[in-house]
């Protein structure tokens, strides 16, 4: 983990540094594939291979509204957004031998508005079908080996652009075709801003990608861009008629039932929600589901911050009547039932970054790399502990508690 968990989510801060729990440096094990969709549409299933989860959630969540709008898949990269957030991280007054890979939604939408996307394949040819990159892992290695002992171990080293650049594209293995669209575009030192022109070098900015969401009040579909939809405006206060705003975990029941409604309504509009949410792997079951009474029965386990995209929900209602996940409801009466406020949403179903299919995480799941979060889980407050050198939980300080989860990402007016 970058940070401990109690310094990864706060229900009172706007934003958060996420820390992405469950990713290692496996090498990559397949190629992209069709996944099985029954609610959100959502691009295939990647798998992160560094604390970058932030920019995996968000490209995926790019992916989805810009595959509504435009009825094709594309790969954005998530090599792209992280070059970036080093660059800004470094150049910004970092101190220390170490990157720190975390970030948040609202990160992410800072670095895409101002640097635009890219497809995979674009930034990193060698990786465009792959589910996860070697590129992070080796970059991220390259950066704390400059820090620590390298062209950037001076700190008055890390002021210079130009240089950062130049380790920055020495570290992911640009080629060099790649660094010249990237000094077109942006200058050696990145003082240039992004203009419409770099299209033609396969950069683009967010207002020119295709986007859809929709209208709360009817459900409509309403085409316009990523730009529309990340809005304008501070990196914790984006404004916009179409801009999707964060909505934190409310403390007590009644608003938890009303937070949930709004998130319920999202989804049946078949709008993605981005997740930020608290791992603990002993809460993981061998079919893929996120359990309280999992976690209670082994205790606290190896934790950190996640984000996700959402994809479904399943629900009971008050007679007892359940609506599966996986099974699209058409009536609209239906519909309503599952907004009354003595219907239970049973658990959360979300796309996830650790690949479609892990043998030694889960042997079973509804769908290959999604996951079940049980609003038991997500609703109670966790025991956390710190953390050891290694990464694994120090059962003897655990002194700590954190929210499941800390808050979900919704389209404007939800």
């Amino acid at each position: 983990m970058n940070l401990t968990p109690r310094l990864l989510f706060s229900l009172t801060a706007a934003v958060s540094a996420v820390g992405c729990a469950g990713y290692e440096s496996a090498a990559p094990e397949t190629t992209l594939g069709a996944d099985e969709i029954t609610s959100v549409q959502h691009s295939s299933v990647k798998r992160q291979s560094i604390g970058n989860c932030w920019a995996y959630a968000f490209a995926s969540w790019m992916e989805s509204t810009n595959m509504r709008a435009a009825g094709v898949e594309r790969n954005f990269s998530e090599s792209y957004i992280s070059y970036w957030h080093a660059f800004e991280a470094i150049t910004g007054g970092l101190r220390g031998t170490k990157y720190q890979t975390g970030g948040s939604y609202e990160k992410a939408a800072d670095l895409v508005s101002k640097y635009g996307v890219v497809d995979e394949g674009t930034f990193a040819p060698a990786e465009g079908s792959l589910e996860m990159s070697a590129m992070q892992k080796a970059a991220e290695a390259a950066i704390n080996a400059s820090l620590a002992s390298g062209a950037l171990s001076v700190q008055s080293a890390r002021a210079n652009r130009a240089l950062v650049r130049a380790e920055l594209n020495r570290a992911f293995g640009l080629s060099p075709a790649v660094v010249s669209k990237l000094d077109s575009t942006f200058g050696a030192d990145a003082s240039r801003p992004l203009t419409a022109t770099a299209a033609t070098l396969g950069i683009f900015r967010t207002a020119s990608i295709p986007a859809a969401t929709t209208r709360a009040s009817t459900g409509a579909v309403v085409r316009t861009t990523l730009a529309g939809l990340i809005g304008s405006g501070s990196s914790w206060d984006r404004s916009g008629p179409n801009a999707f705003q964060r909505v934190d975990m409310p403390y007590d029941g009644r608003s938890r039932r009303a937070f949930w409604k709004r998130v319920q309504k999202a989804l049946h509009h078949k709008a993605p929600a981005v997740v930020e949410w608290h791992v603990d792997f002993n809460a993981l079951t061998t079919d893929s589901k996120f359990s309280l009474q999992q976690l209670q029965s082994r205790g606290p386990g190896r934790a950190g911050g996640h984000m996700v995209v959402a994809h479904d929900y399943q629900a009971r209602t008050a007679t007892g009547r359940l609506f599966a996940a996986g099974v699209d409801v058409t009536n609209p009466s239906d519909f309503d039932t599952l907004l009354r406020n003595d219907t239970k949403v049973e658990f959360l179903r979300v796309k996830n970054s650790w690949g479609a299919n892990r043998p030694d995480r889960w042997s079973t799941s509804a769908i290959g790399g999604y996951h079940d979060l049980y609003l038991d889980y997500l609703q109670a407050e966790l025991t956390t502990c710190e953390e050891l050198p290694n990464g694994d939980p120090d059962l003897s300080n655990c002194d700590g508690t954190d929210t499941g989860l800390s808050a979900i990402y919704l389209p404007a007016g939800y």
